[in-house]
């Protein structure tokens, strides 16, 4: 008899498990790029805070260099190296923002 069993019901539920965590890791993907498009498009929200005045859309860019460099100094520490609230609630919000951007494509291409 031979030492590895093959259960049909547990590799499933790994599969199925397997196939949730991909889609995950594609919603936080495409919620990533879809916020980072948002903001540098041609008529993104840089380019909207420059038509207002030229004051508030280097104000935006300030805080985007600002908070840049605080992630650059924070050096090789990971921002999400514990699993807390605040991480699980900003990755659930690119989660839910990739799902958005994917069903805005869907329903613009229709």
């Amino acid at each position: 008899m031979s030492m590895y069993r093959f259960n049909v019901r547990e590799e499933s539920n790994a599969l199925v498990q397997a196939l949730i965590a991909f889609v995950m890791v594609m919603l936080i993907m495409i919620g990533i790029a879809g916020t980072v498009y948002r903001i540098i498009a041609p008529d993104g929200w840089i380019a909207q805070a420059f038509n207002r005045s030229a004051l508030s859309g280097f104000a935006a860019l300030c805080t985007i260099g600002v908070i840049a460099g605080m992630l650059w100094l924070k050096g090789s520490k990971s921002i999400f190296a514990k699993r807390n609230k605040l991480t699980e609630t900003v990755i659930a919000g690119f989660a839910g923002l990739g799902a958005l951007f994917l069903l805005q494509s869907v329903i613009s291409a229709i």
